[in-house]
């Protein structure tokens, strides 16, 4: 796969280092901090909990804008993240064009991405919190017994 990867980067010094998948939040964690970039693809994800695991440790990320932290960002942060959430298309060639090109700039800009991920980090610390987020499941259920 690393190989492959390198081959289709076009560059045979790439770093690339393929994981297994784990579920250890301690290898997860060391994976991350040791990236420059969290890319998250899909078509479409449910919420896209690694990627708030990269903002909470700092990490630069790009999403998909079908996914449930595209939205919750664009709610908290939204100047901040509009260069992070990438749109999905009907056309994965044009798609492929975007993350490729939004991707460049942020590897060009390593000091400054890991600058906005603090602040975006920051932001949602200030904002969220699990005593906030359960007293608002309870309100809802509250809510809706009614």
């Amino acid at each position: 796969m690393r190989l492959k990867l390198q081959q289709i980067a076009g560059e045979k010094r790439a770093r690339i280092i393929p994981r297994n998948f784990t579920s250890s939040a301690d290898k997860i964690a060391q994976d991350l901090i040791q990236s420059s970039v969290l890319l998250m693809p899909s078509r479409a994800e449910g919420f896209g909990l690694v990627g708030l695991e990269a903002i909470s440790l700092g990490i630069p990320i790009l999403i998909t804008s079908e996914s449930g932290l595209a939205e919750l960002l664009e709610e908290i942060v939204p100047e901040l993240c509009k260069d992070w959430i990438v749109p999905v298309r009907d056309d994965l060639a044009q798609d492929g064009l975007e993350w490729s090109q939004r991707l460049e700039i942020i590897v060009a800009n390593r000091d400054a991405a890991f600058e906005r991920a603090w602040k975006i980090r920051s932001e949602l610390a200030s904002r969220l919190s699990w005593t906030q987020s359960a007293k608002g499941l309870l309100d809802l259920v509250a809510t809706v017994s009614r």
